[in-house]
């Protein structure tokens, strides 16, 4: 299911006979939201177990919605938004004080810093060997 209003996806994946084993949410391939992760005690078990559960926008103070609204009013268009910002692997990755959103739309891209919220200036995309767009 893909929300029109913010473009966010959200899968549900089941087993071969029809038990909910995770759900996720998307935006433009990168994990937002919660991921959560269900096991059953057995294959008659329709009770699902958690066992794991991710909430993406709580790893850094600027979640991907406030990089969105940031980003917005700075000028990108939200309805051809895409965002990108890579998880911490381990706690030195998580400590990095540069990590930034990326957001672009079709024309426009930018970063937001996860700590902070500041914002780069709006440039114009660049396609390999075609200059600007």
């Amino acid at each position: 299911h893909t929300s029109l209003k913010n473009n966010k996806s959200v899968f549900y994946v089941y087993d071969t006979i029809g038990r909910l084993i995770k759900k996720f949410d998307d935006h433009s391939g990168t994990d937002i939201g919660e991921r959560i992760t269900y096991k059953y005690a057995n294959i008659k078990s329709k009770v699902p177990i958690e066992i794991s559960r991710v909430n993406y926008d709580t790893i850094y103070p600027i979640c991907w919605k406030e990089a969105l609204r940031i980003a917005k009013r700075k000028g990108v268009k939200l309805k051809e938004v895409e965002i990108d910002v890579y998880y911490p692997l381990d706690e030195d990755e998580k400590k990095d004080p540069n990590r930034e959103w990326v957001i672009s739309d079709e024309k426009h891209t930018m970063t937001v810093n996860v700590y902070t919220g500041k914002a780069s200036k709006l440039k114009k995309k660049y396609i390999s060997g075609h200059g600007p767009m």
